[in-house]
């Protein structure tokens, strides 16, 4: 056999070896990184520049182009001798609704209110809101005269991807000032259209705001007593070790949400996940958890429907790592805490945290809370220990990763069968040149 066949046959083989692995899957697969926004959205307040006393007007809290959205957590402030806010109605972006889970006062300041929003749907149901549109409709009431005026400023906001991963955003605020123009509660417009039917007030504001379930509302009388929140942690733990806290709550009726902030020292403690709460028999979803700061992470959970939850036990796991050595310890506390029912009336509660101490003790998180229950199953003996602490470095849960591509065996053989056929026609070419010459 001479060169020239030689030389066919070899790249007719190599062909048939490179389609082979490319379809089999030995190749690496570029898989294309989830798109996030490299830019940060930027909230702000959108008022009308003039309103009349005794009027009715709204506000947006307008979104720019924001990218998988699924969570918001955000506190307004006003002067309450000039504004009263009387209602806040659900929110827009690129034609998903965003309701609002809460609003309330924030720890009894007449002047700040505390909102969260919180779209529906978790895991590979949840694929987030991209576009540009508003988070919520305020609901204002002018009670202050001709020549007053009222900043209205959004603090503390944190926005959330379905990944759990914090969004970048700047926030600003607004201005409204009372005078004397001829029509009252002149609101600006939406950012896109109405939300459709979903028992919230018209934004337009042509008529007054109907009047919500006041945050400040009194208590039913069994709902006046105080809540306990606390950290139900082990007292020593080992150095490289895991284990679980939960944030307990003692009887409580008719909860709904909350929202709190959890702390430590993060040389001594690492937060690797935080898994969903009971009480009694109903499972208390975690719907967000991000890290604010290094040692500091704020978690946001919401009961599904208006059912709520009555009872006692406790409202998330907290899946620890210890990084530290023997001798250190570190507290693990509770703050910046809400309650909600389900009338959208805050619970009043007491939050406590708990201290956890590194020794040599034999057994990585001994004496740790338990993990959490399946739903609708008893309460676990206080001994266990959660075995689904991830072990991954990462702050908050990665997104899956793709899965190898399969091989496609018809495919791969068409390619193995149109290969030996090139190298057969290549051969009975060569014979029959050979023959000619």
């Amino acid at each position: 056999m001479g060169r020239k066949a030689r030389r066919i046959i070899g790249l007719a083989i190599a062909l048939a070896l490179a389609s082979i692995l490319a379809v089999g899957g030995v190749f690496p697969q570029v898989t294309p990184a989830l798109a996030s926004s490299t830019t940060n959205a930027e909230v702000s307040i959108n008022t009308p520049d003039k309103v009349t006393p005794d009027s009715d007007f709204t506000a947006t809290v307008n979104i720019s182009q924001v990218e998988n959205f699924d969570a918001a957590d955000y506190r307004v402030s006003f002067d309450p001798t000039v504004l009263r806010l009387d209602n806040v109605t659900d929110g827009l972006i690129g034609g998903t609704i965003i309701p609002v889970d809460y609003w309330g006062i924030w720890q009894d300041t007449a002047e700040t209110y505390s909102i969260i929003n919180n779209v529906p749907g978790l895991g590979p149901d949840n694929l987030g809101v991209t576009g540009s549109g508003y988070l919520v409709v305020l609901h204002f009431h002018v009670i202050g005269s001709q020549g007053q005026g009222s900043n209205i400023s959004l603090s503390n906001g944190a926005l959330s991807s379905n990944l759990a991963e914090t969004i970048p955003a700047t926030w600003a605020g607004g201005l409204v000032n009372v005078n004397s123009a001829e029509t009252g509660g002149q609101e600006s417009p939406p950012a896109t259209a109405s939300p459709p039917e979903s028992g919230t007030t018209d934004v337009s504001g042509t008529e007054p705001a109907a009047t919500p379930p006041a945050p400040s509302a009194p208590a039913s009388p069994s709902e006046s007593e105080t809540a306990e929140v606390g950290i139900s942690a082990p007292d020593e733990v080992a150095p490289d070790s895991d284990f679980t806290a939960t944030v307990d709550i003692s009887q409580v009726e008719n909860f709904d949400a909350c929202n709190y902030d959890v702390s430590f020292d993060p040389t001594v403690l690492r937060l690797n996940n935080v898994t969903n709460g009971q009480i009694d028999s109903t499972e208390i979803p975690v719907d967000i958890w991000n890290e604010r700061s290094p040692g500091t992470y704020i978690i946001i959970q919401n009961v599904p429907g208006l059912t709520g939850a009555t009872g006692s036990g406790h409202l998330a796991v907290l899946h620890f790592h210890v990084i530290g050595s023997i001798g250190q310890g570190s507290d693990i506390n509770l703050s910046n805490g809400i309650l909600s029912n389900t009338l959208a009336q805050e619970i009043s509660a007491a939050w406590t945290g708990g201290l956890v101490n590194i020794n040599s003790v034999e057994s990585s998180g001994q004496g740790s809370p338990p993990a959490p229950p399946e739903p609708g199953t008893e309460e676990v003996s206080a001994e266990e220990v959660s075995a689904a602490a991830p072990t991954s470095e990462a702050p908050a849960p990665p997104p899956p990763p793709a899965q190898p591509k399969p091989v496609n065996w018809p495919v791969l053989w068409g390619v193995i069968g149109g290969v030996v056929t090139v190298i057969v026609v290549g051969l009975i070419i060569f014979s029959v040149r050979r023959r000619a010459y």
